[in-house]
């Protein structure tokens, strides 16, 4: 049974986390960053809300809170005093702020500012109006900032496709609080959402951040949809939860491979989707949206309890006063097998009680598998042919019980000459000229397919290749979480971060805790010993299983996932 998402505990987790970020607040008249929360990883006085801004709103929240055991607190009214002047003083002549890392004098980042604190304007007014007296101060404080900072964001730009609905979300947030900002922001967010929203009929949007930036634009969508009264907007928030509380493990985990961009590799709890999932699991009665709410908490709170979601948990409350009074909502897990095809996200999903798998075209790991504690990060492949792409379909065919995933013919082509003077102040010249006006012996192609097809509980990948050109060679990488354990007939080898195993024939069985996967294939593969050819650059943090082959291809490989046992070590048992 999981923990709620609930008012009290999530109130008590923000507070926690506010009395740890009190040490990081500097309180010294005599600094120029008096009254600001100092990045913990950097030290450096950051306005943004990577640092301050977030510090500072938890600050507020916990202060102004109904029920808060911090609530009114002198203390921190004083804290809160001092930060809010620092974030006033690091506002440039602009309005704006900056992200210290790369982005200055930045709209979008200023925006993600005003959307910390215009809600908490906005609960500081009620709050004052219900008689809470220490709440009037935070509304005026934060209130002038928002206006500021606010007016500042309009006609002042974005740079990534999030972006813009940061800055939509911002302004419009800051029309509502100050109605005389809307002459000139609302024609401003009006241009914006002319560009319409970057959401496919699957419910990705074109970033594809399923641990980052998908929580950032539901967020956004959210408040948009309230401040301009557009409740249009929210079936893109609802899309995006089915298709990603769909893709959810039950450890919470979901697969950032497909993402484009930072947060690509790995697994992440995108414990910051949790106060969306909430939100329209509120607005629409959703069981569904409401386990995976609880689920989301629950695992933030096992694995990062200090974590920096909590603010934006406890705001769904102090969106809606009343809301924790009352009943709580039903809830409802998922389906525990499914089996989904995305076209337009090029996606195929399995999820079978403990298994789950995706093959995708247009990543760089175009399939995966996972198993309880086994983790098949990517099955991956190329070959040393001359420019040739490796193996990732740039195409999406779903077939019976599965998806082939092909890649066009890449050719390459030797320069010929030009027959005239040439001349290069330097080398990166010679290639725009061989690029741009050199023409070309187009001698050959090579490129690669993958076929994943399920039968019964095995996975069976087929790995083929179209090419005029034998001999050349290919390898196939199977790269395991380290830490488990690589068997063969006859022996067995700890499974370290960086290690190796050549598979040469026959089969191997990786386990890992109670979970193993068994890897066969159906032909030799020892046409060569290289650890890592050249357009395949090695998972250095997994366990690669290499089958090392050569042009032509059609190695065909069976994957066997479930449970292992010491009693039967070299057989993989179904679950």
């Amino acid at each position: 049974m999981l923990q709620p998402y609930a008012y009290s505990v999530l109130l008590h987790l923000l507070t926690a986390q506010v009395r740890t970020s009190l040490i990081r607040q500097v309180l010294d008249p005599a600094r120029p960053d008096d009254g600001c929360f100092l990045h913990a990883d950097t030290g450096f006085p950051n306005a943004d809300h990577t640092a301050h801004s977030r510090d500072l709103a938890a600050l507020c929240q916990v202060y102004l809170a109904e029920g808060s055991a911090l609530a009114g607190d002198a203390a921190l009214a004083e804290r809160i005093r001092r930060g809010t002047a620092f974030l006033r003083r690091w506002q440039r002549p602009s309005g704006l702020i900056d992200l210290p890392g790369v982005d200055f004098d930045s709209p979008p980042d200023t925006a993600f500012s005003v959307q910390l604190f215009a809600p908490i304007v906005r609960y500081a007014r009620l709050r004052a109006a219900a008689g809470f007296t220490p709440a009037s101060e935070v509304a005026e404080q934060l209130g002038g900032y928002v206006h500021s900072a606010g007016e500042a964001i309009i006609g002042r730009g974005f740079r990534t496709p999030n972006h813009r609905w940061v800055v939509c979300s911002a302004v419009s947030q800051a029309m509502r609080e100050f109605p005389e900002l809307r002459a000139r922001g609302l024609p401003y967010v009006e241009s914006i959402l002319a560009e319409t929203i970057d959401i496919n009929a699957d419910g990705e949007y074109s970033e594809r951040s399923t641990g980052i930036y998908n929580a950032v634009v539901n967020r956004a969508l959210r408040y948009m949809a309230e401040c301009l009264s557009r409740p249009q907007l929210l079936d893109h928030v609802r899309a995006n939860l089915r298709f990603i509380g769909t893709i959810l493990e039950a450890d919470g985990t979901v697969i950032t491979a497909i993402s484009g961009r930072q947060d690509r590799g790995g697994r992440a709890v995108p414990v910051t989707m949790a106060d969306s999932f909430f939100a329209m699991a509120v607005r629409d009665r959703d069981p569904w949206f409401a386990w995976v709410a609880d689920l989301l908490v629950e695992q933030a709170q096992r694995r990062s309890p200090e974590g920096h979601g909590w603010g934006w948990m406890v705001q769904s409350f102090l969106d809606q006063p009343g809301l924790a009074a009352q009943p709580e909502l039903p809830r409802q897990a998922p389906p525990a097998t499914v089996e989904r095809t995305w076209t337009d996200s090029r996606l195929w999903f399995v999820k079978d009680g403990p298994l789950t798998a995706f093959a995708s075209a247009g990543t760089a790991i175009p399939f995966a598998l996972r198993v309880g504690e086994v983790e098949l990060r990517s099955v991956r492949a190329a070959t040393n042919f001359l420019h040739a792409a490796p193996m990732g379909g740039d195409s999406f065919e779903a077939i019976p019980g599965g998806v082939r995933l092909p890649r066009k013919n890449y050719t390459h082509g030797w320069d010929l000459p030009l027959n005239r003077p040439v001349r290069f102040r330097e080398c990166g010249e010679y290639y725009k000229v061989a690029q741009t006006e050199r023409q070309h012996w187009d001698h050959g192609h090579l490129s690669l397919c993958l076929t994943v097809v399920r039968e019964g509980g095995d996975f069976l990948l087929r790995i083929t290749s179209d090419s005029n050109y034998d001999r050349v060679p290919a390898q196939v990488e199977l790269s395991f979480d380290a830490g488990g354990v690589w068997r063969v007939p006859g022996c067995a080898m700890r499974a370290a971060a960086g290690g190796s195993a050549q598979l040469r024939s026959g089969h191997g069985l990786y386990h890992k805790g109670g979970n193993a996967v068994r890897v066969a294939v159906d032909a030799p593969a020892e046409a060569h010993t290289w650890w890592e050819i050249s357009h395949l650059a090695g998972d250095h943090d997994g366990f690669r299983v290499l089958l090392n082959l050569q042009t032509p291809l059609d190695c065909s490989i069976r994957l066997t996932p479930g449970l292992w046992s010491p009693a039967t070590p070299d057989a993989v048992l179904p679950w």
